[in-house]
């Protein structure tokens, strides 16, 4: 069941967002303050180390802040990126595993 959730989040991450890639890892690097994120790095499912900026106008189901505790825990995201002049701009980010905050 808990498969199924993840899946269709992620269905819906790729619908909302159009041409995005998505990418499941966990959080390994945040820059930033309290106050905001510039940037993080995902360790990919699959290995590969990705350095993301947020997009301003993003759909995040949280607070980029947040990501400080999914780094400490190891807790999975879901992440919609785009590459935009050779950065990878996040566009959406969810709780992989389907938890709410």
């Amino acid at each position: 069941m808990r498969r199924a959730v993840v899946e269709i989040s992620i269905f819906v991450l790729v619908a909302a967002c159009g041409s995005g890639n998505v990418v499941r890892g966990v959080v390994i690097d945040v820059t930033g303050d309290l106050e905001g994120v510039t940037s993080f790095t995902l360790r990919a499912d699959g290995g590969e180390i990705i350095e993301l900026v947020p997009d301003p106008d993003g759909a995040f189901a949280f607070p980029l802040t947040h990501l400080q505790e999914h780094r400490q825990s190891l807790t999975p995201v879901a992440v919609t990126f785009e590459e935009r002049g050779g950065v990878k701009v996040a566009v959406s980010i969810a709780d992989a595993d389907g938890d709410q905050h």
